[in-house]
C-alpha cells in the first residue's frame, strides 16, 4: 500500500504526462476534460456507469467491449478538441508491446505519423516519472486525479474541512502543503478501501504495474549513478585497472587484482545483460548483486595491500566470504520473500541505528557535529522520512532468517565451510586467545622471564601470495555461484553445473 510509484505511477502515465509538462495547468486541463466528458456522455444519453476516466490505464481496460465502440467518438472528439494526448505521450504508449487502454489511447491514432522517436520517447517517460517523484506537490496532483472524476460523479463524500481546503486546489497556491498532505493521505486510504470491496481490482493494476517495470528492463539500459556528470561536480570513478597505481605492490598483486577484476566485469555483464531481471519485484537481483558487490570490493582492498596478505589481517575478508557463500546457497533455497526479508532486516538495522544516533544528537549541549547531523539527515532520507520510517520493523533477531549461519550452513550441506573457514576466521575476527598468540604475541627467549610472551609488531608468517590467489579464486567461485542463482547461463557457469558440458 506504500510503493505508489511501484504499484500506481504506470497506471496513471496519462495525467502524470500532463502534469510533470504543465504544473497545476496540468491537472486543470485534465480535469476539465474529465468534466466535459461527464457533461458530453449525459448529454448524448450513453451511460456512465460503463466508464471510469479517473486517469488509469485499467480503468480504461475495464470498460466493458460491447461499451468501447459506442463511446468512442465522443471521447475521442473531447481527447483530440482538448489536445490531452501529446505526441510524446503517444510515443511512450506505443512502446509498450502490452498497454491497458489501448483501445482510446493508441489504437484510435494508428494513422497518426510517429513524431518521436523511441529513444526520444523513452527520455519524455524517464523526465516524467522523476518529475513526479521528485516533487511532492507534483506527485499529489497526480494522486488527485482519480479524486477529480469522483467528484464529477458526484461519487464522492467529503468532511467540510476536506471541501474547504480542496474546492480551490490548486489555484490557492497558499494552500498547497496543507491540501497536498491530504490528498496524498486519501489516495492511500481509498486505494484500500477500494480494494477491499473489489479484490480483482488490486491484482488488475498489480498486473499491469508488473508487465510495466518488466517491460522496461528490455526497452532501457542501466544507468549507473557513478556514470552520472553533473554540471560544475564529477563523481570519482572507481579504481578498477588492474594496471594502476600500487606503489610497492608486486606482480602477484597485480595479477590477482585483474583476476578479480575480470570475475566482477563477468558478473556484471550476466547481471545487467543476459539477466531477465524483475523490475517490479528486484528483491533477489539487488540482494545476490549487493553480496557479491560488498566481497569483491573487500577482496580487491586486500589484493592492492600486500602486507594484508596474511591469515591475520585477511581473515575478515576470508570469514566474509564463506558467510556470503552460505547466505547465497541458503537463500536460493527458500522462496521470494527471503530477499525482501533480508532487506526488511537491514532496513530495520537501520532505523534502530538511527534512533540511538539520535539519542546521541541530543545529549550534546549545543549543535551537534555536522558529520553526524549528516549522517541522521542520509538514514531518514533512505528510510522515506518521517512518515516513511513509520512502516519499517525493527527485528532484534540475530539474523535475518530468524536462524544462525550455522543453522543455514547445516541446512544448505555447507557445514564444512563454515567450520572449516567461517568459523576458524571469526577466532580471529573476535580475537580468541589462540588467534591472539599466533599473530600478536611473541616469546621473550629470556630463560629467567619463564619465556612468557609480549607484543609483537611483525608478521608472524610474512606476506603469502597464496592468500591473495585463495581470495581471487574464491571470489570467482562466489560469482559463478550468483549467477546460476540468477538464472545466468555462462561457459563458466556451464562448466561448474553441467557435469557433460
Amino acid at each position: 500500500m506504500v510503493d505508489w510509484v511501484r504499484d500506481d505511477l504506470a497506471d496513471l502515465l496519462w495525467p502524470a504526462a500532463l502534469i510533470a509538462s504543465e504544473g497545476d495547468s496540468g491537472l486543470r486541463r485534465f480535469g476539465r476534460m474529465q468534466e466535459a466528458v461527464v457533461s458530453t456522455l449525459k448529454d448524448t444519453g450513453r451511460d456512465l456507469d460503463q466508464l471510469t476516466l479517473d486517469g488509469r490505464l485499467t480503468s480504461l481496460e475495464a470498460v466493458p467491449h460491447s461499451s468501447r465502440a459506442e463511446l468512442l467518438p465522443s471521447l475521442r472528439g473531447v481527447i483530440d478538441e482538448r489536445h490531452m494526448l501529446p505526441p510524446q505521450l503517444l510515443a511512450v504508449l506505443r512502446i509498450y508491446d502490452v498497454l491497458p487502454g489501448a483501445w482510446l489511447l493508441v489504437e484510435p491514432w494508428a494513422d497518426v505519423e510517429p513524431e518521436v522517436p523511441d529513444a526520444e520517447a523513452l527520455g519524455f517517460l524517464s523526465a516524467i516519472m522523476s518529475d513526479v517523484i521528485r516533487d511532492d506537490h507534483r506527485h499529489a496532483l497526480l494522486m488527485f486525479a482519480p479524486m477529480l472524476w469522483s467528484v464529477f460523479r458526484q461519487q464522492i463524500t467529503m468532511s467540510a474541512e476536506m471541501i474547504e481546503v480542496l474546492q480551490t486546489y490548486p489555484t490557492d497556491l497558499a494552500n498547497h502543503g496543507r491540501a497536498d498532505s491530504m490528498i496524498r493521505a486519501s489516495f492511500g486510504g481509498t486505494k484500500a478501501v477500494a480494494y477491499l470491496d473489489d479484490p480483482a481490482l488490486k491484482t488488475r493494476r498489480e498486473a499491469w504495474a508488473a508487465s510495466f517495470w518488466r517491460q522496461n528492463w528490455r526497452l532501457s539500459p542501466c544507468f549507473p549513478e557513478e556514470e552520472r556528470e553533473e554540471e560544475g561536480h564529477e563523481e570519482p570513478e572507481a579504481d578498477l585497472d588492474p594496471a594502476g597505481d600500487y606503489s610497492e605492490a608486486s606482480d602477484a598483486a597485480r595479477s590477482a587484482v585483474a583476476a578479480t577484476v575480470e570475475h566482477f566485469n563477468r558478473f556484471l555483464e550476466g547481471s545487467l545483460d543476459q539477466c531477465a531481471l524483475d523490475l517490479y519485484d528486484p528483491a533477489k537481483h539487488e540482494v545476490v548483486s549487493g553480496l557479491v558487490s560488498r566481497a569483491g570490493r573487500a577482496v580487491i582492498a586486500v589484493l592492492r595491500a600486500p602486507h594484508m596478505w596474511s591469515g591475520e589481517h585477511a581473515a575478515g575478508v576470508i570469514r566474509m566470504l564463506a558467510e556470503t557463500e552460505i547466505i547465497l546457497c541458503w537463500l536460493a533455497t527458500r522462496s521470494a520473500d527471503s530477499y525482501r526479508q533480508y532487506q526488511s532486516y537491514g532496513r530495520g538495522k537501520a532505523k534502530l541505528m538511527r534512533r540511538h544516533m539520535s539519542n546521541l544528537a541530543a545529549s550534546f549541549p549545543e549543535t551537534p557535529p555536522a558529520d553526524l547531523t549528516a549522517a541522521l539527515n542520509h538514514l531518514q532520507k533512505k528510510l522515506g522520512g518521517e512518515w516513511g520510517e513509520e512502516f519499517v520493523e525493527v527485528s532484534l533477531d540475530s539474523t535475518f532468517a530468524g536462524v544462525t549461519l550455522h543453522q543455514m550452513a547445516k541446512e544448505t550441506g555447507l557445514s564444512d565451510i563454515y567450520r572449516y573457514e567461517y568459523q576458524t576466521m571469526s577466532g580471529v575476527a573476535h580475537g580468541e586467545w589462540w588467534a591472539i598468540e599466533d599473530y600478536a604475541m611473541q616469546r621473550c627467549l629470556n630463560p629467567l622471564h619463564r619465556f612468557h610472551q609480549i607484543p609483537s609488531m611483525a608478521l608472524s608468517f610474512g606476506s603469502d601470495a597464496t592468500v591473495a590467489h585463495y581470495l581471487s579464486a574464491k571470489f570467482g567461485e562466489l560469482v559463478t555461484l550468483a549467477l546460476t542463482h540468477l538464472d545466468v547461463v555462462t561457459p563458466t557457469t556451464r562448466e561448474v553445473t553441467d557435469p557433460e558440458a
